[in-house]
């Protein structure tokens, strides 16, 4: 498809919201949208290649007001650099060989290659030692235009269902019952897929509803589940002033029996409100975990 494009499209190929899309219309003149003859936005094919480049910036903690005015040259600057700083994940052995095969659009094989190092390392290694830093090493890839969008979206999807695969061979964890979701705007849920594969090696029931959950339906769940802890993952993407807020909130309607995790980068630098508990890496969550389960006298599974 080469356009025009609906908002509706754009939302769903970006990861942007279409709320956000038009408060940057309004702020930054980015995008600007031609109407169709129903009087609906109507976006090109440059817009979607320009806002997919603003995405993975934003991606990579750029602020919105810092890359959505920009033009495509600086954009393109801005990502290469963004790429060479971080030069590590890249290094590792067979990242390249997987990236390879995403540029073939090789989905057989990359599923293929995923699984090896699943059968190899085992769930919990290959997911902090393998699937976490490969994930980075994509995201770098993309940024230097050895990648395009759809591969990248080939590797998420191949990801997502070798670790589904994984998770449904584990035995039926019983405590905590955890909730694991993202709030609205949040689109990113590989990273809830690694969280339920590694608490739920440790004993822990999970319940995920994958991304963009309103507010009001996640108290719905956490009451119908009955719930020890909700768990929520924010990217760098997210509206940092909108973290501690909407945390509060949910604080205040759910029981003071219930924890609050909040995971993600984007939490590194931020102080947690009262009765939130912050884990910006994969390992954090794993020690709350633990700490949980010494708290409540509950065993850790073997």
């Amino acid at each position: 498809m080469s356009g025009p494009y609906s908002i509706a499209f754009v939302e769903r190929s970006t990861g942007i919201s279409r709320e956000t899309l038009r408060v940057w219309e309004r702020r930054y003149g980015f995008p600007a949208p031609l109407r169709d003859a129903g009087g609906d936005r109507s976006y090109s094919a440059d817009d979607l290649d320009r806002l997919r480049v603003i995405k993975r910036l934003l991606d990579q903690g750029y602020r919105p007001g810092k890359v959505v005015p920009l033009p495509v040259a600086a954009l393109s600057t801005l990502t290469r650099a963004s790429a060479r700083r971080e030069k590590p994940p890249r290094a590792r052995p067979g990242y390249l060989e997987f990236i390879d095969l995403l540029r073939a659009g090789d989905a057989l094989e990359a599923q293929d290659w995923l699984h090896r190092r699943l059968s190899s390392d085992g769930l919990a290694a290959f997911v902090t030692g393998a699937l976490a830093p490969l994930t980075e090493a994509v995201g770098d890839a993309w940024a230097e235009g050895r990648l395009t969008v759809h591969d990248e979206h080939l590797f998420s999807e191949q990801a997502q269902r070798v670790l589904r695969l994984a998770i449904a061979a584990l035995p039926r964890g019983e405590r905590p019952r955890m909730l694991l979701t993202t709030l609205p705007e949040e689109q990113h849920g590989l990273g809830l897929l690694m969280v339920e594969a590694l608490c739920g090696l440790h004993g822990a029931r999970c319940f995920n509803l994958g991304v963009s959950t309103p507010a009001p339906e996640v108290l719905n769940a956490a009451r119908r589940h009955e719930v020890d802890i909700v768990a929520l993952s924010f990217s760098p993407a997210y509206t940092r002033r909108r973290v501690v807020p909407q945390l509060q909130a949910l604080r205040a309607e759910l029981s003071a029996h219930q924890d609050i995790w909040a995971g993600g980068r984007i939490t590194r630098r931020m102080r947690p409100p009262p009765g939130v508990l912050f884990c910006p890496t994969l390992d954090d969550a794993v020690a709350l975990l633990h700490r949980w389960h010494a708290v409540h006298g509950v065993g850790v599974p073997g």
